[in-house]
């Protein structure tokens, strides 16, 4: 299983995917995400809020590049950011949420 939580609204460049965050699982170029699952904050706004999951969504992407510290990467471990460009069907990808696979 591989996940990234993405942090930013994913660009779309042409036929790829620009999705900014951490990674929750080690990943590696070639894994493939097939669900992205939407989190938002829990109603009441207090300090230190829960954030809650929304139901998965399909997608079918691949990790063509891992950019991190002005470097191209092969893996990335889990808890540390990155850019990665995929390639595939992303049309359900959200603002803030995990891509799963």
């Amino acid at each position: 299983m591989v996940e990234f939580g993405v942090a930013h609204e994913p660009l779309k460049v042409g036929e790829e995917w620009h999705v900014i965050g951490r990674c929750v699982t080690d990943i590696h170029v070639g894994a493939r995400f097939t669900e992205f699952v939407p989190h938002h904050k829990r109603a009441g706004g207090e300090v230190g809020s829960e954030y809650v999951c929304d139901d998965a969504s399909p997608v079918d992407l691949t990790i063509v590049r891992i950019l991190a510290y002005g470097k191209e990467l092969e893996s990335w471990s889990a808890g540390l950011t990155a850019k990665l460009v995929l390639r595939g069907s992303g049309d359900n990808l959200g603002t803030f949420g995990s891509l799963c696979g």
